[in-house]
């Protein structure tokens, strides 16, 4: 998954993420908390991290990343404002973004994705001057 989302991160010129133990815990603990409840799609940003749990069938699994990357026909550049339909992508492709990781788990027919990326500011605050649009 991380693959992936490098993959896109390089077209958007950021530099790639590689997990660090903050991201690892979070993911790990995400996973631990979403096995307990009803099926959800989140999406949480605090001071130094940002969330996201989304879930496919499993036949669909495999197209999820790109699934998040397609909000990009969602961002207005111009104007960037966060919506239910850019906010994945936005997230992927954030420049300030330090680390990051996802876990996956399966129940019944569903892929379950619990993503956290570690940042150095806070997200909401700042994602307007680091969604870059495509370099390559």
């Amino acid at each position: 998954v991380m693959r992936q989302i490098n993959k896109y991160r390089l077209i958007h010129g950021v530099q790639k993420l590689e997990e660090n133990d903050a991201s690892i815990s979070r993911a790990n603990k995400c996973v631990e908390y979403i096995k307990g409840i009803p099926l959800i799609r989140k999406y949480a940003y605090i001071p130094g991290s940002i969330e996201i749990v989304d879930f496919a069938t499993k036949k669909e699994a495999r197209g999820i990343i790109k699934k998040w990357y397609d909000g990009y026909n969602h961002y207005n550049f111009d104007d960037p404002e966060l919506t239910h339909a850019n906010r994945f992508f936005a997230v992927m492709v954030y420049n300030k973004s330090t680390g990051g990781t996802c876990k996956a788990f399966e129940r019944g027919i569903h892929a379950i994705f619990c993503c956290e990326f570690t940042t150095s500011d806070y997200f909401r605050s700042t994602f307007k001057d680091n969604v870059f649009k495509k370099k390559i």
